[in-house]
């Protein structure tokens, strides 16, 4: 939240609130229907309400905090006779639309969103080398993982941009 200062210009301000009322649910499962293949989905459901004696926040939602969102990850272990095990994973995760500020301000609002992610990874018979190349963000998703309003003359706000498609290779020796 921004408030104006003695030079009239929009200072941002931290504030606590009195109370919210927070209650949801997480539901988990994971499926393997055989040593090769793994499957796991998550759903969350958060609903919540400020209670503030301050009307700019009492009834909003609370900061972050998204009312759904949902992991989905498969995964295919292949055997590699004497040489170990190659991993073929893709996994994709979504949230619902959030206000980053207590007051929910429109400025600090941003839309639901989704991330896939691949993995390709070899695995020595007794895991001491691990080779893993992984492409995150496959579709380029612009997302916010935070915003907050500006404090500069005439408003506006500042975001935090998720990482744009990433993709490497990594190595591991373990001891």
């Amino acid at each position: 939240m921004t408030v104006p200062n003695p030079v009239g210009l929009n200072t941002p301000v931290l504030s606590n609130i009195d109370q919210a009322d927070i209650y949801g649910i997480e539901v988990d499962l994971d499926f393997v229907p055989n040593e090769h293949v793994e499957f796991y989905a998550s759903l969350g459901f958060i609903d919540n309400e400020v209670e503030d004696s301050d009307p700019a926040f009492d009834g909003n939602e609370v900061a972050a905090t998204p009312r759904w969102n949902y992991n989905l990850m498969g995964r295919l272990n292949y055997p590699l006779g004497g040489t170990g095990t190659v991993t073929l994973q893709a996994s994709y995760s979504w949230q619902d639309d959030v206000f980053f500020g207590v007051d929910n301000d429109p400025l600090e609002r941003f839309e639901s969103y989704g991330v896939a992610d691949a993995r390709l990874i070899w695995r020595s018979m007794d895991e001491k080398y691990v080779l893993e190349a992984y492409v995150q963000n496959l579709s380029d998703e612009e997302y916010l993982v935070h915003s907050f309003t500006s404090g500069a003359a005439g408003g506006g706000a500042v975001g935090i941009w998720g990482l744009p498609r990433t993709y490497g290779i990594r190595a591991t020796v373990n001891f």
